[in-house]
This record gives C-alpha cells, structure tokens and sequence, in this order.
C-alpha cells in the first residue's frame, strides 16, 4: 500500500522532451538520482512508446547495449527501484516482462502530437520549443541514438507541416502578419529551400513589410552565391523586382488575430507560392509519429542542396554543362534524405567559443563574430555533428550548459590578433577532457574575411575529420562485432590491424617503402587470426581485401596484379559468406557489410583492369566493377565510398559526366571527409577532360586549402595547364609551371614516388611543363625535356607507354600531327579500355584543332 509520504512524493510529473530533458513535479524540476541519465532515458522511451510500455529486452537493448544479458537487467532493475523510491511507487509497473509508465505523467511531446490532431494549431506550435531532446544525449548507446533520430525527424516533419497548415489558414483570413512569422520559422528550419523563403518573403510583402521580404530575398541570394554558387530562382528574383516596383499591393485590412479559422482561400496573386492548400483535417498518421519518418513535403520548392556532406561547395558553375548548384547536378532520386540515421547514431557534440580578440578591437571584432558564425553555420552542414554556437538560441546554449562538459566531445576556441594590415586567426580544438587534438593558423589582410573563414574552415576540416573519423570508424567495428556475438579479442585485433595499416598508408610517403610492407604484413597476420578466432564475423575478410589493394598500390606492373588477385579472392570469399547467410535480425548491420563486400571487391577489379598494359581489353573486369559497385550503392545508397569509385570506374570507361555525377554524389554524403581527397582527385580529372579550367582550378585551389600537405592539388594546378596549352584556357605560362614542378619535387620527391608505387608522375609533371614551354614558344626547353624524359623511361615499357600520351600533345603543339596521332594510336593500342577517355578527352581535341586537324568523333 502506499503512503502519504510516497504519494505526496508523486504529486504531478511533467516529463519535456521538445527543446531538451526536463522532468518536473508540481512545476518544480526534480533532482537527485533518479534523474540520472539512464534513468531518465527509461522515462523517455517509455513516454513516447505505445500504451506506455515496452519489453525488458527493448529498454535493454536501446540503453545497455554493450553489458553482458545478465549485468544490463541487474542495472535495469535497480534504476526502475530508485525510480520508484524517489518519484513513487507507482510510477513504473510490471507487466509480465514488459514496464510500463504511469499515465498520468504528462509530457510536452504528446501534448504537442494531440494538439496538431485537435487542430489546435496556436497551442501545438507553443508547445514546440525545439527539437526532440536538443543537445542531451546518453554515451554509448548507439540504438538509443537511432531511436532518438526517428523521433526527432517524425516529430520536426509534424511541426514543419503544422507551420504550413497555420500559415495558410491565417492566409485565408487575411491575417498576413501571422502568415509572415510562420513563413520565417520555415525559413529558419530550412534555409536552403528556395521555396520556404518566396512564400515568407510573398507574406511579408502582403503584411506591408515589403523592405523585410526584399531582405530576406538577398540574404537567400547571398547565401546561394556564397555557399552553392547559384542564382536566385526565376520566380524568386520576379517576385523581388515586382516587391521594389511596388507592384505587389499590401493587403493592409487584417483580419483579428484570434479571427474564427477557416473560410475560402483567396485567389492567389501572380507570386504567390502554389505550396499545399490549407488542409481541412490533419493526417491521422500525424498523430502518432512513425519511429523513422520521410522529410517534410510541404515545401513546394527542393532544397538548393542535400544536407549532407562537409564542402561548403560542391561542383563550382560551369562544372557539368553549364550546370551551377548541387540540386540542378544531382537527380532527386539520388538526393540524400534530411536526417540520416547513421551519422545521428554516432553524433559528435561540439561547442565553438566566442573568439577573444586582441589588438586593433574595434577594428577586428567583426572577424572574430564573422568567423564563429560561420564556423557553426559550416559544422552544421556536417551529417554526424550537433552543434552549439553563437548562432543557437539562448535557450539551447543554457540547455548545454546543465549538460556539463561530459555533454561535449569537442570544444572549439579562437582567437583574432591583427594591427593595420592585417588579421591573423588561431584556433584550438580541445576534446573532453581539455587536451588539444587540433588546431589551425590562418592570415589574411585587413578586409578580406571571406578569405579568412574559408581557409580556416577548409583547416578545421582536416582537423576534425580525424576526430570525427576515427570515432565513428571505432562505433560501427563495435556494433560489427556485437551483431556478430563475437569475442573482444578479435575485435582488438581488428583494431589494432587498422591502426598498422593507417601507419602503412603513412610510410608509403616516404622512400623505405619495406617499412610499409612490414607494417602490412603485421596487421594481415592479425587480420587472419581474427578470421579464425571469429568465424561468424566477416569484417577480417573485409579488411584483409582492403589491405591487399593498399599492398597494390604500393607496386607496379604484375606485382601489383599478384596483390590485387590476392585482395579479390578475400573479397570474393566475403561476398560468399553473405550470400550463404541471412540477417537473422541484423539487417541494417547485415546489408550495410554486405554492400562493402561489394564494394571492395568493385574497386579491386577497377584496379586489376587498369594495372598494366595488356594490348587486350579487360571488359569483362570493368562490367564486373560496374556491377558489383552499382549493387552496393543499390544496397546502401549513402554509401559513399561506393560511389566514389564508382565516379572512377567513369571516368576510366570515358564517361566523364557519369563521373562527376558520382563523385558528386560521394561527396554530398561523406560528411567524415574520409573520401574527400581520392573524390576531389577524380573530380578534377573529369573536368580537365572536359577542359572546363575554371571549375577545375576552383576544385584544386579548394583541395589543397583542405589538404595543405597533399601534392596532388599542387599536381592537380599544374595538370589544367594542360588546358592553356592546348588554347582552350589562359595564355600559357611556363615560369608558373616549372615553380609547380620545383614545388612537387620538395613535397614528393622522385624516390617516394617511386616508393608509393607512382614512378612516372615525376616525369609526367616535368612534360606538362614542357608542353606548356613548347605552346609559350620556348621550344629547346620543351625537345630537351622529352630527350630526358625517354632515357627515364627506356627499361620499363610500362613508362614508355605512359609518355606517349604526353609526347603526343607535345607533338600537336609542335605541329607534328602524324607522330602525335601515332603516339596516341600507341597508347590505345596497348591501353584499349581508356579508348574511350582518350576519346572523350576535350583537352585532347583542343591540341588537334591547334595542331590544324579536325576534332575526331
């Protein structure tokens, strides 16, 4: 029986989930240990499950994934005890192996989800003060985080089509001024969308604010040549010029604002966005949300781009076609939904501080609050990352601040110094516990922060990829091995077999590339006996395939076909093994390992068919890659390593706007950055075969701001010298040339790229040059070159048949066409599967037509 102590002690609870974590009796927030974290959760989940009741294994399952059956319902048992004791006996009840939660508890969720199916619109929007949970989270518990994601998407898409149901229905009375602040918090929700931003700005004008609405409008259009390089839609940059001509008339007669709902909707004016009509009753499936719901439809407008990815820029203008924006690039088929649930499950929180500035303060303030606003506004964009910045509503940022520092993974601080000329900007990253792991220095003269915040993002970047990466790389080996019931041992011997091989990757640069060898022999001894100590789990296969196409790359010619085979028959035997077996539960882990088996194994053969020279086609190993890399994509279409090879394999076959398609793809969901170089690498080949130079440039100068110590986007600068040698670009300019090829010899000698398995790139730089010296006129440099460049290459017919590609664009500057059509007839004859890039090659044709010979077909 109870007491009257304990049910005083119950008294009203009041759980708010929107906006953050709050239990509260009789108005009053609770303390004490029974709003500890996993305690809370339990309330959390059981709140928003249906009846208010879940089994035991559920609730074991989303909160104590990593404890052994037996120690996971022993802390279940004994949080559900001092729930009782500290919030009353009654609040939690047994159902056979099921708990359920006391009815009467009331919760904001569930207030706001019956108040939308009310149509008591004012009240639901009162109710939602931010997203599900906000920034509060639990440590380890990944299904508890993929939950939670569901929750917050279902829930965000019921508020999002609660504002548009509102807004017209305020349209239809004539409350204009309503509509407007409705329309704004769209725009809010989502900047990106060109269409949330014409129906606020349509209301705005309606409500008489039309300088408000023409200040809307060109901050969306700052935002789109800022972020996406593109242009205001047609209907959007209409209905600014129709708002300054003073052709759109105020609707000044406003209905009252508590004015009965409903009544006809009035004729639409010539701008007004064709969105959802007002809707008369509230779909029944907004009532209970879906554990995983679709993005918001109500926008008659596509975002501009997919929310995912790192790069504030995709493919500048003029990159494919004439094409200027992500959203005109990418189908919408292959645009990568709002929220994805794999980047949510291993969220990464961070902070940025204010910058501290020093120095020149009334001059260099504004950098320092520019600089943190875009650091916040460019980490959002990242899939994976919550982010608290001086951008965030103050209510979030005190949310945050209860959190402590355990609710942080990274904190981000800067500082801004500068005098007359210039500005200089420091940045830390500091973990949890206080230790740097990252940090970037970047400068720039007075009155330029654009220049500012982009290298210093593009620094951070690289900085936090490592964190970020190596974090959810460790969160899905886990989830991997747990799946596959699987020892600890062999999952440390994973682990430690990947640490090897990041170390491998690191010695290939540098001229003792046995190092390397030996550090990859190390880890595929790990590798095998954790095949052998966990025969149900198929990540060592997986892993021992990657390693041999890393031991490939090392070698050249059939030493490196002998790694490759190697690494396909691994791949082979993991595809195998998915395919003898089911999910048996795990189909999320399941296919997501089975589309990386196919994966692998399609790059492995794209690397195997394009090794060496084979005077024979190897078309039955390209369909094969074509096959196996399109079934991963189908498998897992975020997949974005996937398509990164595949925009590789394209561009091999000569389907060069098939490639960029791809590698756009890849880059609009690697949110980690753990592809962006080898995506940014094949990207600019395409465009240099398209002989587009300016958006190649845009991509290199972009690359190497991300990746400073990388030499191939110093390569990457000299290669669309290609272009203006062929006439098709700048006038060509040998001195920038030869300082290019000075600067590849430091970053990446002649021995480690010989090392690394690349022995002809110091000769190609060094013919690129040449060939630029030849169209400049200096034409001795230019022979002279090629006379080295064919004793280098007199013992390997590998290199011989490389240079004949250069030597023939040499050869049509020099007006020789014959020996250049028969350098490249040499070429395709022992390269048949790169016919057709050479083909499709628009710098190729560019040297025919300045040689005086007609573009082929």
């Amino acid at each position: 029986m109870q007491t009257g102590t304990e049910a005083t002690r119950v008294g009203q609870l009041s759980l708010s989930l929107l906006g953050g974590v709050r239990l509260d009796r009789d108005g009053a927030p609770v303390t004490g240990k029974s709003v500890q974290r996993r305690r809370l959760a339990i309330l959390v989940v059981l709140v928003r499950a249906p009846q208010r009741q879940l089994e035991r294994e559920r609730i074991l399952g989303l909160l104590w994934p990593d404890h052994p059956p037996a120690a996971a319902r022993r802390l279940l048992n004994e949080a559900v005890y001092v729930l009782r004791r500290e919030l009353g006996a009654g609040i939690i009840a047994t159902v056979g192996d099921a708990i359920r939660l006391d009815g009467a508890v009331k919760c904001d969720a569930d207030e706001f989800v019956t108040a939308v199916a009310e149509k008591r619109l004012d009240d639901a929007l009162a109710l939602y003060e931010g997203e599900f949970l906000g920034a509060w989270y639990l440590r380890d518990a990944v299904d508890f985080e993929r939950w939670v994601d569901g929750e917050r998407s279902g829930l965000s898409q019921v508020f999002s089509q609660t504002l548009a149901v509102a807004a017209d229905a305020a349209e239809a009375r004539g409350d204009w001024v309503r509509s407007s602040h409705y329309r704004l918090r769209q725009v809010r929700m989502d900047k990106s969308s060109s269409g949330a931003v014409e129906r606020a700005a349509y209301a705005l004008a309606k409500a008489g604010e039309g300088a408000a609405a023409l200040d809307v409008i060109d901050r969306h259009r700052a935002l789109l040549q800022a972020e996406y390089e593109a242009d205001l839609p047609p209907s959007l940059s209409a209905l600014a010029s129709d708002i300054r001509a003073a052709r759109l008339a105020p609707a000044r007669a406003v209905a009252p604002a508590d004015a009965a709902e409903g009544g006809a909707a009035p004729t639409r004016a010539r701008h007004e966005p064709a969105g959802t009509e007002p809707a008369s009753v509230v779909p029944a499936e907004l009532a209970s949300v879906p554990e995983q719901a679709a993005p918001s439809a109500t926008s008659s407008h596509a975002p501009i781009v997919p929310r995912r990815g790192w790069m504030r820029r995709a493919l500048p203008a003029g990159a494919f076609v004439g094409v200027v924006a992500i959203g005109t690039l990418v189908p919408s088929q292959w645009r990568p939904a709002v929220s994805e649930s794999r980047g949510a499950s291993d969220a990464f929180r961070i902070v940025i501080e204010p910058f501290s500035v020093d120095g020149d303060t009334a001059g260099i303030a504004y950098v320092a609050e520019g600089i943190s606003h875009q650091l916040t506004a460019t980490l959002k964009r990242v899939g994976g990352v919550q982010v608290a910045g001086t951008d965030v509503s103050p209510g979030v940022l005190r949310r945050a601040e209860r959190g402590g520092t355990a609710a942080l993974d990274l904190q981000i601080t800067g500082a801004v110094s500068g005098g007359p000329d210039g500005v200089r900007v420091s940045v830390r990253v500091l973990d949890r516990a206080g230790a740097q792991v990252g940090s970037a220095q970047v400068s720039a003269r007075r009155g330029d922060p654009v220049t500012l915040t982009d290298d210093l993002s593009a620094q951070l970047d690289v900085s936090l990829r490592d964190q970020l990466g190596e974090r959810r790389s460790l969160a899905a080996l886990r989830r991997s091995q747990r799946d596959a019931g699987e020892s600890e041992h062999a999952m440390d011997l994973v682990w430690r077999a990947q640490g090897l091989v990041r170390a491998a990757a690191a010695a290939r640069a540098t001229p003792l590339s046995d190092g390397a060898d030996r550090l990859l022999g190390r880890a595929d001894s790990m590798l095998s006996v954790a095949e052998f100590d966990a025969p149900n789990w198929v990540v060592p296969t997986l892993e021992r395939a990657w390693l041999a196409r890393l031991a490939g790359s090392l070698r050249s010619g059939e030493a490196r076909v002998r790694a490759l085979d190697v690494g396909l028959g691994h791949a082979d035997r993991a595809i195998a093994r998915y395919t003898s077996t089911s999910a048996d539960g795990r189909a999320a882990g399941w296919r997501a390992g089975q589309a990386e088996a196919y994966w692998v194994r399609g790059q492995l053969r794209t690397d195997a068919a394009t090794a060496v020279q084979t005077y024979r086609r190897e078309e039955d190993l390209l369909r094969g890659a074509e096959a196996d890399l399109l079934t991963a994509t189908s498998i897992d279409s975020l997949l974005a390593g996937a398509w990164a090879s595949l925009g590789m394999l394209r561009w091999v076959r000569g389907d060069i706007p098939g490639a960029i398609l791809a590698t756009q793809r890849a880059l609009a969901l690697d949110g980690y950055l753990e592809n962006a170089d080898r995506i940014i690498d094949f990207a600019v080949r395409a465009l240099i075969a398209l002989a587009d130079r300016r958006a190649a440039l845009t991509w290199c100068q972009r690359g190497r701001r991300m990746f400073p110590a990388d030499w191939r986007y110093v390569e990457c600068e000299l290669s669309v010298m290609y272009i203006d040698a062929g006439g098709g670009g700048a006038p060509p300019d040998p001195v920038r040339a030869w300082a290019l090829v000075d600067t590849l010899t430091r970053m990446d000698p002649d021995s480690v790229a010989a090392a690394s398995g690349r022995p002809y790139s110091p000769i190609y730089r060094r013919m690129v040059a040449a060939i630029v010296s030849a169209a400049a006129g200096d034409v001795p440099r230019a022979r002279q070159e090629y006379a080295l460049a064919e004793v280098r290459v007199r013992q390997s017919a590998e290199l011989t048949n490389d240079l004949r590609f250069d030597a023939a664009h040499l050869a049509f500057v020099l007006r020789d066409s014959a020996a250049a059509e028969v350098r490249l007839a040499e070429y395709v004859r022992a390269r048949p599967d790169l016919a057709a890039l050479v083909r499709n090659d628009r710098t190729t044709a560019q040297f025919r037509r300045l040689a005086g010979r007609p573009t082929r077909p």
